[in-house]
Formats: C-alpha cells, structure tokens, sequence
C-alpha cells in the first residue's frame, strides 16, 4: 500500500501527524506516558528545569518529542512505533497509506542543502552520512537561502514516490561542515539534547524552526 501520487503540501502532512499522534496517545496511553518520561530522561530539555522557560523553547520541545514519539518511541514488543501501528490498525484509509510509507522509509541524518527549487516546492540536499542525493519537497526549505550554509539536522521519507521533509523541529548548524559532521548527526535525540539539553552545548546559540 502506497500513498497516491501528487505532491503533498506541508500543512496536510502536519495535519496528518496531529492525527496520528493523538490517535497513538489515546490508543496506548500507557505507552506515551512512559514515552514523555522516557524523552524527558534522554533529552534532558532546558524548559522543565527552568522556572520561567521562554515559549520558543518550550515549543520546540513540545515539537521534538511529538517527532520522536511518532518515528522512534516503541509501544509494543513487536517493536512497532505510533506511525506503524497506525499504518497497520488506524482507521483512515489514505492516512493509513501516508503513515505506511514514512514509517517504511523515513530517516534522519545531517543533509547539505546544494540547491533550492521553489518553483517545485523543493530543496536538492546531499546526506553527509549516506551520501545520497535527494530532492526533498518542502515550502520552506525550497525558500530558505541560510540553509544553503552549514548542515541541516532533519528527517525525511518517500511518500507516494517522492521524498519529503517530516521532520517536526529542523535543527540548523550555520558552522556545520559536511566534511566533518557532528558525530551525533545519525542520531535524532542526540541532536536535541545539545540544541535544547539543560547541559547542551549548543541551548544558547542554535537556531531551530517549528513546522507549523
């Protein structure tokens, strides 16, 4: 089962996590609130411990582990995430074929933006760790000349035959060199915690972006 083709626009795929991720919460709600617990350990978020945190920062937060809870929380011993379970048992048939085929082939990594392509709605970026080359569609990154600099942290997936960004909370290193990445580049939650970690390295430089 695949998604029909034609390109999809971001706010149907932001509507599409919304749905999903409440359906995963309200259908295994046991599973989320060791999920938050879980996130809150891994990723050590600045805003819990802070008495007064700034809004930006709690929602990107918010955003960072709704992403993690949707692609990589694991809520049975099948080893399935909120996005496979609905793939497998959601009740939207068109849903069900979108979260079947992120769930098949999403993947995040560090990515070099080589060159931008509004008229497509799309950015061509190059994977500093498996080298690949993609032409990712995205309203924004297909207009985002700063991405053009440095690395960008996201996550991406094949959906219907095309690829697109689903990354919930884009992490932009302005300095990143594809030459040498962050050794936590691979990993979504290693990533977070240095942009958003009570202890991270980079909580009062970086620059993050919501989709919303």
């Amino acid at each position: 089962m695949s998604a029909a083709a034609g390109i999809i626009g971001t706010e149907e795929l932001l509507d599409a996590f919304e749905r999903i991720g409440r359906w995963a919460s309200e259908a295994y709600p046991r599973q989320f609130r060791e999920a938050v617990d879980a996130f809150e350990l891994m990723a050590r978020p600045a805003c819990i411990y802070d008495e007064h945190p700034a809004e930006d920062k709690v929602e990107a937060t918010g955003a960072a582990f709704s992403e993690w809870w949707l692609f990589e929380a694991v809520i049975d011993d099948s080893g399935r995430t909120p996005l496979l379970a609905y793939a497998e048992d959601g009740g939207d048939e068109r849903l069900r074929a979108i979260a079947h085929d992120m769930a098949d082939t999403q993947l995040f990594q560090q990515f070099a933006v080589l060159a931008l392509v509004p008229d497509e709605d799309a950015a061509v970026m190059s994977g500093v760790s498996d080298h690949g080359l993609y032409r990712v569609h995205n309203e924004y990154a297909a207009r985002s000349r700063n991405w053009r600099r440095g690395l960008l942290g996201c996550r991406i997936a094949r959906i219907g035959g095309l690829w697109y960004m689903v990354s919930l909370l884009p992490l932009h290193d302005n300095g990143g060199d594809p030459s040498d990445p962050d050794p936590d580049g691979e990993h979504f939650l290693g990533l977070v915690r240095k942009v958003l970690g009570v202890d991270g390295e980079f909580a009062q430089s970086v620059y993050v972006r919501r989709e919303d």
